[in-house]
This record gives C-alpha cells, structure tokens and sequence, in this order.
C-alpha cells in the first residue's frame, strides 16, 4: 500500500491505495485561506498539524498500519514557504493562485537573461505563479523575511522536510525556481543576475528518489512508530494526475481541473516542432516526456458561479446544470472569455480579463451560466489545437478534476472538442498517479504501463456530431473576439477602474 499526503486548496488528504490502484482510506481535514486582494495564503504549521492528524487517522487502520509500504507528497506547483535555520516556517505560505508578483512578472518577460534560458529550458514561462518574481517580490517588498530565510521551498519540499529531516526537491518542481533539468543545475549565471542565492534553493534529486524514513518523532506522532516508513520523492499535483488517468497511450491528452486546468499528454521522445508557449518536461526515470499547456483553472470559474450567480446554495450545482441545459447552444447569442485572472498557455496575457460579449436585454442567468461553462471548453480546445502539431492528433481525452463531476461541463468539453471524454472512477488522479510511482520506485510496477490495465472508465461521453459545424464557429469567434480586444486588455486602466479614496 501507497500513503498519499495530497495538499490542496481547500483541504489535506491522506489517500492510500493498494498495489492495484484501489483506493483502502481517505483521511481530509479541512484547510484555512487567508485572502486579502491579490495575496492568496495558508499557514504551513496548519499543514504540519492536519499531516500528522491524516496519517495517524490512515495508521489506525490495521490492515493500512501493517501493509504501508511508502509515503509521497503532492501538492501545487508554486506554492513558496520561506523557513528558518530551524526549518520552520516564516509566516505564511504564498499559494500558486496569489498575483503579487505581477509586476516582477513583466520585468521578466522584458529581461534579456531570463528569457534566454526560457527559452533553453522548456517550461520556463514569466507567469506570477512561477517562484522566480515571487522570490524578487519578497526582496523587494519583505527584505526580512528574505534576510532571514534559510530555504524557500515548494509546499512538496517544506512537508518532505517536515516529515524526514531532509531538504529536498524534485527537478519539476525546481524548475518552477528556475532549475535547468537537461543540464540538471540551477543556472548561476540567471540567479546571479536576478540577485536570488542558490544556496537557499532546495537541493534536487530526481523522481522516485527514497528520501529517507520518517523521523521518530514524526512515526511515532503519526501512529507508524514501529518500522521505517520511506518518504519517496514524486512530483506535484498535475504531473500526478497524468499518470493517475495513464495517458501514456498516443493520442490520450488528460484535462487536469484544479488549481489550474491542463491538458497534458505523454510522449516517449520530445516535441521536435517550436512549443509557441507551451511546455516540455522530461521524466528520465520514467523515459517519458511530458507536453502541456495550462491555463486559468476551471474549477475556479465554476466556484465564482456557484458564488456570484446562486449564493452557494447547497444545490448549486444541479442548479447550474438546469440553467445552463435551458439555455441551450450557443447562450443564446452570448460569448464569455474566461481570462478572469490573464491569460495563460498559448497566449501568456496577463493583462487579459474577463468579457462577456452580445449580452441583451433578453438573456437571464440561464445563459450566463451556459457562456461561462462554454468558455471552459474553449479553453481547453485552444489548448488542444496548441498540442496537435508538437504531439499529434488527440483523439480521445480523460477528465479530472471537480468540473468532471459536473456532466453538463464534460459533455460540453465533447461536443466542442468534438471528441470522447473519458471520466475515470477515481476522482483522486493526482493522488492515484502519484501511487503508481511510488509503485515504479519499490519495484511494484516494472513501467507505467502496469498501471494503464488498472485506472477503469465511469463514464464516456461521445461529442453530437450534429453540433459539429455550430461550435467551430464558436470556436472561431472566441479566438476573434480575443484578439479584438487584446489592445483594450494592454491599455492603461482609465480612472473608473481605480479605487477612488472617499472621506466621510
């Protein structure tokens, strides 16, 4: 048996399966957010707490206790903890969503340096969710805490060290702090020049790594007091989750709705054609390379509906899926772009924001509703279209994610992409995937490929080829109205956009 510690938005998971994917126990605890504006944050002691709470929850189960063969950790990508010589945390962590460093962001794009190794590197992107301009904000803005720092770390590596003692990360995760993975270093001369040491950045070891048994401490407090339990080192959430939906098959692309919605897919050598923004990362240990695109996450577009549009009513959701049923194709005439936060893969606008076109005096919440969940399948068909020429055709693609549990919204994904969408039985992927290769590194598995007779389909939802002609045209008229107002996005903001102080 496999113990995942699965570190989301909203909640911390101890997911265990068994050798044939089965899933034994789930332990949750509920997370706390902290937003103010544009800082997006959690409290890592909270997550040391809800750690130990999960995993001695997972040990009193005998069968579980007895069986456990090893312990990973998944997460988000992104998320940035500064810690003490002690290796505690200083203050809060930084999460992936958080936008603070967007003007270091731009300074990026602009800066010859950086974008010389982006473009060496393959998924280095200048996004406010890469750690590098967070790192250049807390210099800039927090000068001690940067001072005080002995790591910033990745939320896979400060729970890692937390559990074992051992400062550690994987080259996926690295990459994110600017790690060079074809030369496996981080490159000196772009951390120099952006003033970043690279002695407070976490040493890397590669995939399905054995960092080390879990402390005394930390097994006796967890309820594993008696054996060593291995800490094996994986990767983050949506690398995960590919391999927990084994769309290692060609042609298989796997639609990863959480913290951010991807499309990724596997391929045994790398893209020969240009990325044109999108990214290429290379597992060796798995003799894999993976091909991706991410853009703003889906399932924060549905939370905004279930929020803004029905008051978090307990039914939200089969109430959105009546709406948006009644309003039929197309809205009605209505046309959202869902770029809420920017624009990511292909396009990387971060100025980009949310539009609804065509609206009238006689559309209602219905078709809002229907214009946003369309939005989110246009989305992923930009992103689709992207991939074809590095990759080949896509001809079938497995969903995950909470939108997946909507099944207006994978049936929409079909009907616009035009192609099957496969949902699997297990919702956990990201944690799933990351069992399989803890499975790979104790010798379970011999490849991967073990695992794609394991992962079974719930459902399989076939595109209304009668629709075909009529969302091309949606497709087309996306992209138009994107590039229509493009020039607005990157415009000065004019006064009524400003807050305006008020005396009373």
């Amino acid at each position: 048996m496999i113990l995942v510690l699965n570190l989301g938005l909203k909640s911390l998971r101890a997911v265990v399966f068994d050798d044939r994917g089965r899933r034994i126990l789930t332990a949750s605890r509920t997370l706390h957010t902290f937003v103010d504006g544009d800082r997006i944050e959690q409290d890592p002691a909270e997550w040391r707490r809800l750690s130990l709470d999960v995993l001695a929850e997972a040990a009193a189960n005998p069968t579980v206790r007895s069986a456990l063969k090893a312990i990973t950790i998944t997460s988000s990508a992104g998320n940035l903890i500064c810690t003490a010589p002690d290796g505690s945390a200083l203050g809060r962590a930084m999460l992936a969503s958080d936008t603070r460093a967007t003007s270091e962001t731009a300074d990026l794009a602009s800066d010859p340096v950086f974008l010389r190794h982006a473009t060496s590197s393959g998924s280095l992107r200048p996004e406010p969710s890469l750690t590098l301009p967070r790192l250049l904000w807390l210099r800039h803005h927090d000068p001690t805490r940067w001072n005080q720092s002995r790591f910033f770390l990745s939320s896979n590596a400060w729970l890692i060290a937390q559990l074992t003692g051992i400062t550690i990360t994987d080259p996926l995760n690295a990459e994110k702090s600017g790690f060079h993975s074809p030369s496996n270093s981080y490159p000196p001369d772009l951390l120099d020049h952006l003033g970043i040491p690279t002695e407070k950045l976490a040493p890397v070891a590669p995939i399905l790594s054995t960092v080390g048994p879990l402390l005394p401490d930390i097994a006796a407090a967890a309820g594993f007091p008696n054996r060593p339990i291995p800490v094996i080192l994986t990767s983050y959430d949506a690398i995960c989750g590919v391999f927990g939906t084994a769309a290692a098959e060609q042609g298989i692309a796997c639609d990863v709705s959480d913290t951010l919605t991807s499309l990724r897919t596997l391929s045994p050598s790398p893209p020969t054609n240009p990325l044109n923004g999108l990214s290429s990362q290379h597992i060796p240990s798995t003799g894999l390379h993976i091909v991706s695109g991410s853009h703003n996450p889906a399932s924060s577009l549905i939370e905004w509906v279930r929020q803004s549009f029905y008051h978090n009513n307990p039914d939200a959701d089969n109430l959105i899926e009546s709406d948006a049923t009644a309003a039929g194709p197309g809205a009605d005439g209505l046309v959202f772009l869902p770029c809420l936060p920017g624009e990511r893969a292909p396009l990387w606008d971060p100025s980009a924001r949310g539009v609804f076109f065509g609206i009238d005096r006689r559309h209602r919440r219905r078709e809002l509703v229907r214009a946003i969940i369309e939005s989110t399948a246009c989305t992923i068909a930009s992103l689709r279209d992207a991939l074809e020429p590095l990759t080949g055709p896509i001809r079938k693609i497995r969903a995950t994610g909470s939108p997946a549990s909507l099944p207006l919204v994978s049936q929409l994904k079909a009907d616009i992409l035009g192609v099957p969408i496969e949902i699997t039985n297990e919702s956990e992927t990201s944690a799933l995937g990351a069992s399989f290769l803890c499975h790979l590194a104790t010798g379970t598995f011999s490849s991967l490929a073990d695992a794609a007779p394991l992962i079974s389909i719930r459902e399989t939802l076939e595109p209304d080829k009668s629709l075909a002609p009529f969302y091309r045209d949606l497709l087309s008229f996306h992209r138009d109205l994107y590039s229509a107002c493009h020039p607005l996005f990157s415009s000065p903001s004019p006064n009524w956009h400003r807050p305006v102080a008020t005396t009373c």
